[in-house]
């Protein structure tokens, strides 16, 4: 679907990306009969309770390492939150005009292992280099990504992602290059064999096509894949070419099959793409790719000006409104939450708690 391609999105300059993220702030504040934005969550006004979906993985990954929330973070590695919310801000950052129907947002979060030095996943999916402190290439770095352990369980979390499809009888779901932006960008300085070039392309390829896969076992064959592709700049380009390649080139029967779903949008938005799509549809489902500590993470500050789980916030109140109450939101740095604070969060919003017991089984 060529609709919107060559044409330019974000808002004209950043006065206007401050003008709508503040409008935000403060409807929210309204919505929520606080004080002022930072005042504790538990002191604002329950919304209608309903339109929450909180899938909670107790497969036994769901405990190893940095995987269990807890500390810093309000979600577990591997679980996703459905909302049902609607957009206020277009592609363009204008505001929306006429009736604005409801669609689901997932959010989950991908891995962080080259965010920078200080990625939070690098640990638990890399192996120390040899005893000279190199890895085989002959270059030193934190050490070296076990890249089989790195898809799978990205392939997990995009299982589960399909899982809430499921329970919730999604027909379309909009898709971007999950976790290969910020999340990859700087691998190189952590495993000195992705400074290469052909190595991080080789990387996307590869995780292009565990998403597929994902999709093509585990999405039921009346949703459609609405796929949001950027060629902007190098990075986005590079994305771009690892889904173009992994639907061109299907590696099974059932990637050949999934082909006929996939709907690409070159310079797509997702926001806007669902906000229209909820006009056809009342089982749309957009995923955010979300950050674990704080649902939306600081959409409410300036920074972050391209990262899609702070614009998908800004740019819609009531999904903004639901992040701050989720995640207990008080002003403060998240520190010290414990490993059921989403799930007592969710409840007193009266969400629905689904359990994954078992990849692929609620």
């Amino acid at each position: 679907d060529r609709r919107w391609q060559g044409q330019p999105m974000g808002p004209i300059d950043e006065h206007l990306r401050r003008n709508r993220r503040e409008g935000t702030k403060k409807k929210v504040v309204q919505e929520l009969g606080l004080r002022n934005f930072g005042e504790s969550a538990w002191r604002a006004k329950r919304p209608q309770q309903g339109g929450i979906h909180l899938f909670l993985d107790r497969t036994p990954a769901s405990t190893i390492g940095s995987a269990p929330a807890g500390g810093t973070f309000l979600l577990g590695r591997y679980d996703v939150v459905a909302v049902k919310v609607c957009a206020d801000l277009d592609r363009n950052w204008n505001f929306i005009k006429g009736p604005k129907n409801d669609f689901w947002v997932a959010h989950a979060a991908a891995l962080n292992i080259g965010e920078s030095m200080r990625a939070t996943d690098f640990h638990d999916f890399s192996r120390q280099e040899n005893e000279m402190g190199q890895n085989a290439m002959g270059q030193r770095g934190q050490g070296m990504l076990e890249e089989e352990l790195y898809l799978e369980a990205m392939e997990h979390i995009m299982a589960n992602v399909c899982q809430a499809c499921t329970r919730l009888h999604v027909e379309h779901l909009i898709f971007f290059p999950f976790g290969m932006g910020a999340f990859l960008r700087h691998l190189g300085q952590l495993d000195r064999r992705y400074m290469s070039h052909e190595e991080m392309q080789r990387l996307r390829r590869r995780l292009a096509r565990s998403f597929m896969k994902v999709f093509a076992a585990a999405t039921p064959p009346r949703t459609n894949i609405h796929l949001c592709l950027m060629f902007i700049d190098p990075e986005t380009q590079c994305n771009a070419d690892a889904f173009l390649r992994a639907l061109a080139e299907p590696t099974d029967s059932a990637a050949v099959k999934l082909k006929k779903r996939v709907i690409i949008y070159p310079e797509g938005d997702c926001l806007n793409l669902a906000h229209e799509l909820a006009f056809k549809s009342d089982k749309v489902m957009l995923v955010n790719g979300a950050n674990r500590a704080l649902l939306g993470n600081h959409w409410f500050a300036g920074r972050a000006k391209f990262a899609i789980d702070e614009n998908l916030h800004r740019r819609s109140w009531r999904m903004s409104a639901m992040a701050y109450l989720l995640n207990g939101y008080d002003g403060r740095e998240p520190a010290g939450r414990t490993l059921d604070d989403l799930v007592q969060n969710a409840q007193w919003l009266g969400a629905q708690i689904h359990n994954i017991d078992n990849i692929g089984n609620v």
